[in-house]
């Protein structure tokens, strides 16, 4: 499972918001294109499962929308002719392959993150190791071995000697 960001929440809240806003107005016009006022809803009978029963209902009413976002795991990798990268930033890469195998070190901004991965399916049972700096940024350093992956988010990550 991946990690939500606080971009995906405030994505997630509009959708949110845009569906009751278009649901309201969809109600109104039904209610202004008959010429009468709405009928009145019924007061909702709760019973202590917490589910919502209407007089006349048979089956419990959900009122809630549901959302459901799938995130596909990142894939970029950097196009490099001279063989792994030794500088790497936003992104997941195969060490071995798309970067070189060695100690990395970045003073990152504001939310910077790396993570060591076994695979890169998206798990959150593949992560070897992790960090991220808070909200005044800082430096950070991780070693990456041949056959693993690391991602990186919000950071550029230069190898040293």
């Amino acid at each position: 499972m991946r990690k939500i960001t606080r971009r995906v929440i405030v994505i997630i809240g509009g959708i949110i918001a845009g569906v009751l806003l278009i649901a309201a107005a969809c109600q109104a016009d039904q209610s202004s294109s008959t010429g009468s006022a709405p009928s009145p809803t019924p007061s909702p009978v709760l019973p202590s499962s917490g589910e919502i029963y209407y007089p006349g209902d048979t089956i419990p009413r959900y009122d809630v929308p549901t959302v459901t976002i799938i995130v596909p795991p990142s894939t970029t990798t950097p196009t490099t002719s001279s063989g792994p990268a030794t500088t790497v930033s936003d992104g997941t890469y195969e060490v071995g392959t798309d970067m070189a195998a060695g100690t990395y070190k970045a003073h990152c901004p504001a939310w910077g993150y790396w993570a060591r991965l076994k695979h890169n399916d998206g798990s959150v049972g593949d992560i070897i190791a992790n960090n991220i700096v808070g909200k005044n940024g800082g430096s950070m350093t991780f070693t990456a071995k041949v056959g693993e992956y690391v991602e990186i988010r919000n950071c550029t990550f230069t190898k040293i000697p």
